[in-house]
């Protein structure tokens, strides 16, 4: 179960090049938050590098000691989530996804025409297999932002993902 989903949220760019992932989650995920440091980005990279070699408790682990700094890290909360919910820990990995889904609502508030935060929104609901609004929300950031690859190149991910659940 959890390989599927992490292959599919990855796509086949980041298992390819790994590195990839993680220097696309620092710099074409969602905007950079107030207050990012040296400290916080070390543990970010740490714990991205456990949740790459599916070793989710590592992940767990570095994450919650971002959250500990900054309760209201989308992109951490985002992938904190998705470890728990690959550990089997569902609960707490809606909890977490739900979080950044508000936070990023609140965000579009300010910000309606950023495409990043719908890639985001986007990912709130692809983690939960919630295949329909996550297309939705990547032809948005698609439509505002057509010359970022990494948008079309997930939704793509994302379609096939649905085929494949048989959501169509």
């Amino acid at each position: 179960m959890g390989t599927k989903r992490i292959m599919g949220v990855f796509s086949v760019i980041s298992f390819i090049n790994p590195l990839f992932f993680v220097f696309s989650t620092l710099t074409f995920g969602l905007p950079q938050q107030k207050g990012d440091d040296k400290e916080f980005n070390e543990y970010r990279l740490r714990a991205t590098a456990f949740l790459l070699k599916h070793d989710f408790d590592g992940a767990i682990k570095f994450y919650t000691k971002c959250l500990e700094q900054k309760p209201e890290h989308i992109d951490t909360l985002l992938n904190r989530g998705l470890a728990y919910m690959e550990s089997g820990q569902e609960k707490a990995g809606y909890g977490d996804i739900g979080k950044a889904r508000e936070l990023i609502k609140k965000a579009l508030s300010k910000k309606p025409a950023d495409a990043r935060l719908y890639y985001g929104l986007a990912n709130t609901f692809r983690y939960v297999r919630d295949y329909k609004p996550a297309i939705l929300h990547l032809e948005k950031a698609v439509r505002l932002d057509p010359t970022r690859e990494t948008y079309r190149i997930e939704l793509e991910a994302v379609k096939a993902e649905q085929q494949q659940a048989g959501n169509h």
